[in-house]
């Protein structure tokens, strides 16, 4: 399947019917990032020049850019990457020249691992997962980092698939935090079975919670 390039004939008849519309007029905003798609030369691009862009890819661009999510969009056969502000981020050392590429080529050898799930979403799949775990580089060392992601196909009008809308959320911090709260639980627990003796009281002053060692010398004292 190739990409749907615009030939000269389509051009001209995009222009002629108003449909041909510069790249100023539709990409405003989106902060670093549309300001860099903005001033990036597409011409040498699979994608051509902006003005012959379908009205489909300008459409999830605008959104995705406006966004505060971490989006991307992939786009063609060739997986072309747009992304947002929010995706900068995430993606760490491999921004900025990740925008305008192809992802197979600044994913590496992890390429090989998610190659199957997008040949899947160009099909027509959609996908959610969960506390996926990804090796970024973003304050310049290597660390895993938890996502919630989206992965979904983009239509062309006539429903064939143009390409991949990803959606991504940080759970990195959510995950740790629940791991402290585990983790104190278990401290207190353990504090409250083998410690020494203890006991709780509410803001009444009334008695809520006692361990073993506190209920042992209650029952020591009671015998003397």
């Amino acid at each position: 399947m190739k990409a749907r390039q615009p030939d000269s004939t389509a051009l001209h008849h995009a222009a002629s019917s108003g449909t041909l519309v510069g790249m100023h007029e539709w990409l405003v905003g989106g902060g670093e990032l549309g300001s860099l798609i903005r001033a990036k030369d597409w011409s040498s691009s699979p994608l051509g020049p902006p003005e012959g862009w379908p009205i489909e890819l300008r459409t999830i661009l605008a959104l995705m850019l406006d966004s505060t999510f971490a989006m991307c969009v992939l786009w063609g056969p060739d997986l072309i990457t747009f992304y947002n502000d929010a995706c900068a981020k995430v993606l760490g050392e491999q921004h900025p020249h990740a925008l305008g590429r192809p992802v197979r080529e600044y994913w590496g050898d992890r390429w090989s691992v998610i190659q199957p799930r997008f040949e899947a979403i160009m099909r027509g799949e959609s996908f959610l997962d969960e506390q996926i775990s990804l090796p970024l580089d973003r304050h310049g060392y290597v660390e895993q980092v938890l996502f919630t992601g989206s992965h979904s196909p983009v239509r062309y009008r006539d429903g064939s698939v143009a390409g991949v809308f990803a959606v991504m959320i940080e759970t990195t911090w959510r995950v740790a935090e629940q791991a402290r709260l585990v983790h104190e639980r278990e401290l207190a627990l353990e504090v409250l079975e083998h410690g020494d003796p203890i006991c709780v009281f509410d803001e009444q002053a009334r008695f809520v919670l006692a361990n073993a060692a506190y209920e042992e010398l209650l029952q020591r004292r009671a015998r003397t």
